[in-house]
């Protein structure tokens, strides 16, 4: 007897364990997947900027494509650095710099000094940055050149420098006029 209610106490905790699990009402999550896409960031392709959207979070490679969650916005930056934040992005859009402060940084900050050829943020710019307390763009041209200096004396190989706005701004306006019409998607040149 005493056997009996051992095994019908064993099944009955069973049963009530089971049902617990996989009903509607049971509290479980079920884990969704965000939707991605990727984009491009230019003032000339710029590579090793941080984009966080959602909870993506990508580095832009040599052609300035980064991966997004759809729906959500996009926050660049470099290391404490916020560049930008933009919203409605969608598959293949390119994203052009359009603010002088923050294309005149990125211009000073290219590795190799020559942003026809692309802007490469150094993958050490954000710890070079944060090392020297600069944790937001430099407001004046002698905090920009101050950024430079910094990453001159980090002895990494930089061989950037100083850009002037007017410089920036020209390069800005190239930049522009050469992706001109190409973030319209119902533009059929750019249709995929």
């Amino acid at each position: 007897m005493k056997r009996k209610i051992i095994n019908v106490s064993v099944i009955a905790a069973a049963v009530l364990l089971l049902s617990g699990c996989g009903g509607s009402d049971g509290g479980t999550v079920a884990a969704t997947t965000a939707t991605t896409g990727t984009a491009f960031y230019v003032d000339s392709a710029v590579e090793g900027v941080t984009v966080t959207s959602g909870s993506t979070v990508s580095v832009t490679d040599a052609n300035g494509k980064f991966t997004y969650e759809e729906g959500k916005p996009c926050d660049f930056s470099i290391g404490d650095i916020h560049l930008r934040t933009e919203t409605g992005l969608y598959q293949d859009k390119v994203v052009i710099e359009d603010h002088i402060e923050t294309a005149q940084f990125l211009q000073s900050m290219d590795y190799d000094g020559n942003a026809e050829n692309g802007i490469r943020i150094h993958p050490d710019t954000a710890d070079i940055m944060k090392k020297n307390n600069i944790d937001q763009m430099p407001n004046t041209d002698q905090d920009l050149a101050d950024a430079c200096a910094d990453m001159e004396n980090a002895n990494i190989g930089y061989q950037g420098g100083f850009v002037h706005e007017q410089d920036a701004q020209d390069h800005m306006d190239r930049t522009k006029n050469e992706y001109d019409g190409k973030n319209d998607p119902h533009n059929e040149e750019d249709a995929h």
